[in-house]
């Protein structure tokens, strides 16, 4: 159940905050994301099964194949985030603002220590 609050928080401090600001880099940051938020909801539908909301005409055979199924949607849904969660936006053309500009000359007091 925990879930419920964690994409809660995700909607309302991340997705709806960077949406209306239109600060998302690339899709990859928007599949990331939403993967991440719909990976949940297998595991809140398990724990409305298993608090008897949902599913009760099922027998124990039938709720078992739909909290197998939950289990793998959320599986899939998980390392489709973490996995576009780890891609550099840069590779869909992204590119950083660059606010102030880089100075590649090592100050005096680290040049013996490069020797």
């Amino acid at each position: 159940l925990y879930f419920i609050g964690i994409i809660y928080y995700i909607m309302t401090n991340a997705v709806i905050p960077i949406t209306k600001a239109g600060e998302w880099r690339t899709v990859i940051d928007v599949i990331a994301v939403s993967t991440y938020v719909i990976a949940g909801l297998p595991l809140v539908w398990i724990a409305l099964q298993e608090l008897g909301l949902v599913n009760r005409a099922l027998d124990q055979m039938g709720k078992l194949r739909i909290h197998a199924l939950c289990v793998a949607l959320f599986l899939v849904f998980g390392h489709i985030a973490m996995i576009s969660g780890m891609l550099d936006p840069a590779i869909l053309g992204y590119q950083a603002p660059h606010s102030m500009e880089m100075n590649h000359e090592m100050p005096a007091s680290h040049e013996g220590h490069m020797k």
